[in-house]
């Protein structure tokens, strides 16, 4: 969840704001069951295929496609419902939610799914044909088929919030964070000012929401400049402690970037505490072997 005690709070009523709160909760605790089934259903179909005949991929991508597609309507059906019910928080005005509008939603990448979900398909061919073993090969597939899929629903949460958003004719909103664990790149989000027409995911596998700003907040760019100094002092401060760098599979060294930390949120004292990523929460995944745990 994004931090309600930093964030500057435009609501004066308070029971106003508790009810913003549970209503974000609410919301992406919905999407996140959407994505964890997603994700499972998935995951069964692809272990289930044996990769030896077209027929039995055919069947893999019909299967993934419509599962996919389900779940991108049920995300923008839970995204409609809870900015609306949000923005009558605000402002006391209901937004009429009308009907998702199914093509805009499953199409958002504007390519045809069935040639998009033959990706991970050839991710194992390829991987076969460089010689890794055909597990490896299966399990490199799986988590490209997974990554899709998830920037898929993500996708369609953007595309939808976008709609509501226009149709509200709100022109400002802002990032809220979805867990007790994001990435740095995310928390930074979090504290800036977008306009309508912006949205779209940070990363691969990013989960964040977005809320319209109603009237009380800054009016520049960034809207928690406390929050954003805390957070380039963390890093710069764990870069320095931690050497600020990264093995990578061939041996080399590079520097670490945002994408290679986390923030996670105590669950005690409300305080960001910074470590290295959760690869899951991140496109790149380099060798971590030499990293420290997150308990050293």
């Amino acid at each position: 969840m994004a931090d309600e005690e930093t964030t500057p709070n435009p609501f004066a009523n308070l029971e106003e704001a508790k009810q913003i709160v549970a209503a974000r909760r609410g919301s992406f605790n919905e999407i996140e069951k959407i994505r964890a089934y997603v994700t499972t259903y998935i995951t069964g179909i692809y272990n289930g295929t044996d990769f030896q005949s077209e027929e039995s991929v055919e069947k893999m991508i019909t299967a993934v496609v419509k599962m996919v597609n389900a779940g991108q309507l049920q995300t923008a059906n839970a995204v409609s419902a809870y900015l609306s019910q949000l923005m009558y928080f605000q402002t006391g005005t209901r937004v009429a939610v009308s009907a998702v509008d199914r093509a805009a939603i499953v199409d958002v990448r504007k390519v045809d799914p069935r040639v998009e979900y033959r990706r991970p398909v050839v991710t194992v061919y390829t991987a076969l044909k460089k010689g890794k073993s055909f597990d490896k090969a299966k399990q490199m597939g799986l988590q490209r088929l997974i990554g899709m899929a998830m920037t898929d629903i993500q996708l369609s949460k953007m595309k939808q919030s976008d709609h509501i958003l226009r149709k509200a004719k709100v022109t400002r909103y802002r990032r809220t964070l979805s867990g007790s664990e994001n990435c740095p790149i995310c928390e930074i989000a979090s504290t800036q000012r977008y306009w309508v027409g912006d949205l779209s995911p940070i990363h691969s596998h990013c989960d964040c929401g977005v809320e319209p700003l109603p009237k009380g907040f800054p009016a520049g760019q960034v809207i928690d400049p406390e929050k954003l100094s805390d957070i380039n002092t963390k890093v710069a401060d764990f870069k320095a402690s931690a050497g600020g760098t990264i093995t990578m599979k061939d041996g080399t060294k590079r520097a670490a970037t945002l994408k290679d930390l986390s923030f996670n949120r105590n669950s005690e004292t409300g305080v960001l505490e910074i470590g290295w990523a959760n690869r899951a929460h991140t496109a790149f995944k380099p060798d971590t072997s030499d990293m420290p745990d997150d308990d050293e």
